[in-house]
């Protein structure tokens, strides 16, 4: 699944790429935090986005900001994951659990370079 960003979105993250120290405003950081997350879900899954080193609380707050309110709400029914140890298995009543959640998480994925360009039309 490759979400296709706008022109001005593929912009920022063409610039924070060539310039990884780049200072970025309150709005671009939101939306790079949003990016970062649907690219880690993409390529790990829940699971693995729970098991990273992100800045968990930053990326949630990223999705209520920029109105992603939905897939907020699925990563928050997620959050047991966080208490896991990265080297502990998951049940498979838990694994189903995340299974069912990341189904409805892709579709809402898909909304996402939408929703994003709408708030950088808005803030920025």
């Amino acid at each position: 699944m490759k979400l296709d960003y706008s022109e001005a979105i593929e912009e920022l993250i063409e610039d924070v790429e060539a310039d990884p120290e780049k200072e970025l405003t309150e709005g671009e950081q939101h939306i790079m935090n949003a990016i970062e997350v649907a690219a880690l879900i993409e390529e790990e899954g829940l699971h693995g986005f729970w098991m990273s080193a992100i800045d968990h609380e930053a990326a949630l707050k990223s999705f209520d900001v920029v109105g992603a309110h939905a897939l907020l709400d699925l990563f928050q029914s997620s959050q047991w994951c966080s208490t896991k140890s990265p080297d502990q298995e998951l049940t498979g009543v838990e694994r189903n659990h995340l299974e069912d959640i990341e189904e409805e998480l892709v579709p809402m994925l898909q909304e996402l370079p939408g929703q994003l360009q709408e708030y950088l039309e808005d803030e920025l």
